[in-house]
Formats: structure tokens, C-alpha cells, sequence
């Protein structure tokens, strides 16, 4: 039912709503990467850029893209609507994906194939 009513608010271009409900759904229901998708349609439906990459940074991360989160971060890095603690935000995720992903590819040399 939340995700119909989220989809609801999308679809009728209440984004305001959207990102108030969607924020709150992606801090009660964190392993759920759908409303992150969903919030990054709301921020963009809004015209935040950085909020919007940051939020498919999170579902591609959560999905374990970390590449494809890493690419989301550097993209919100560039979309020039982003204040000084935003983009701190941003910078300190990347560094955070960045140190994961090199792990993961670390521990992926050790398998065998």
C-alpha cells in the first residue's frame, strides 16, 4: 500500500509529499532499495540534481552496483545545486564506496574462478 501511495504522490507531481514520505520510508525500511529509486524521482521531479544522484547512489548500493553508485556520487559532485554541507555529504559517500568497492574487488582476486 506505501509503495502505491508514494507512486500516487509521484505520478500526481506532489514531490514535496513524495520526499517527505520517501525519506521516511528509506530510514524505517532500510533494505529496501525501491524508495531510493523512488526518492530520486521525487528530488528530480523537485530539480535537485545532487539529492537525486545521491538517492540512485544509494539504491545502486544497496543493490551492490558499487561501481554504478560510485558513478551517481561523481555525477551529483558536478550538478552545480549543491551547497557546501551537501557536497561534503556527497564526497564523504564516495570516499566510503570507493573503499568498498576496492575491497570487494580484493576479495574477488582471492576466489577462485
Amino acid at each position: 500500500m506505501a509503495l502505491t501511495y508514494a507512486d500516487t504522490l509521484l505520478g500526481t507531481r506532489q514531490y514535496d509529499a513524495a520526499v517527505t514520505f520517501l525519506r521516511e520510508r528509506t530510514r524505517q525500511e532500510t533494505s529496501r532499495s525501491d524508495w531510493w529509486d523512488m526518492l530520486a524521482r521525487a528530488y528530480a521531479g523537485q530539480g535537485k540534481r545532487v539529492q537525486q544522484h545521491q538517492a540512485l547512489a544509494e539504491k545502486y548500493a544497496m543493490d551492490g552496483a558499487f561501481q554504478a553508485a560510485i558513478e551517481q556520487l561523481q555525477i551529483a559532485r558536478k550538478a552545480g545545486d549543491g551547497d557546501f554541507y551537501t557536497l561534503s555529504e556527497v564526497d564523504a559517500r564516495l570516499h566510503q564506496l570507493q573503499r568498498q568497492y576496492r575491497e570487494e574487488k580484493q576479495d574477488n582476486k582471492g576466489m577462485p574462478n
